[in-house]
């Protein structure tokens, strides 16, 4: 019984600002001296920005197929749970 599934709204998450927070408040006199033995402030922030690019092509490449393999992924754990189940409550070899 397969039902076809309508195609989610074509979504980007471009707009968004939901950036975990950062170490540090936002108090900008207050700098972290997490990082500094490896790279100066300007280049932390230059690979924070990076981080943050990587972050949102990712979020921008979700898609149709992303969703799809999901819906996938959870109707054969729903099958495998159904096939547990049935396989506790009728073993191979009954007991005699």
């Amino acid at each position: 019984m397969s039902r076809k599934r309508t195609p989610i709204a074509p979504y980007s998450a471009s707009g968004h600002n939901e950036a975990p927070a950062p170490l540090v408040g936002t108090d900008r006199t207050k700098q972290s001296t997490i990082g500094l033995e490896y790279m100066s402030y300007e280049e932390l922030e230059r690979f924070g920005e990076e981080l943050d690019g990587i972050r949102q092509k990712t979020l921008d490449s979700l898609g149709q197929a992303d969703a799809d393999y999901i819906r996938r992924v959870i109707r054969v754990q729903q099958v495998c749970e159904v096939l547990g189940r049935i396989g506790i409550l009728t073993p191979f070899f009954w007991p005699t």
